[in-house]
């Protein structure tokens, strides 16, 4: 991510400046890198990076680090240290385990897209 300071201009910015900034605070001192897990080389790069790693937050339906070779026990033979969290769209158990959860689910089965949008005397807003 990339540091975006307000057009000279005055004007508003640009989409792009706008989807960084709503990072800004979530990102404050952090790097980021996007690997292929299924590839050879992406999990030899994320098993070298959780070797080292004080924590790893892995998210996915349940079993998929698993089954990737990059769960809890896998990560914990290199790093016996590692603090494992695994997130789960839709949690352990129940009818909607393996369904990949995304933000248009989540908005959408709690009912908020219902909430948005013009109406009498309320603006357009986001559910962002």
């Amino acid at each position: 991510m990339e540091r975006v300071t307000p057009k000279a201009s005055g004007g508003p910015p640009d989409k792009t400046e706008t989807i960084r900034k709503a990072y800004d605070p979530r990102d404050r001192n952090k790097r980021s890198i996007a690997l292929d897990l299924k590839s050879k080389e992406g999990k030899e790069i994320y098993l070298q990076l959780a070797a080292k790693s004080d924590v790893v937050v892995a998210e996915g339906r349940p079993g998929m680090p698993e089954r990737l070779g990059i769960g809890y026990e896998d990560i914990k033979k290199l790093n016996p240290k590692i603090i494992y969290c695994h997130i789960s769209g839709f949690g352990y158990g129940g009818p909607m385990e393996q369904v990949p959860g995304f933000d248009p689910n989540y908005v959408a089965l709690g009912a908020v897209q219902g909430q948005i949008g013009l109406r009498p005397h309320r603006h357009p807003c986001s559910h962002n």
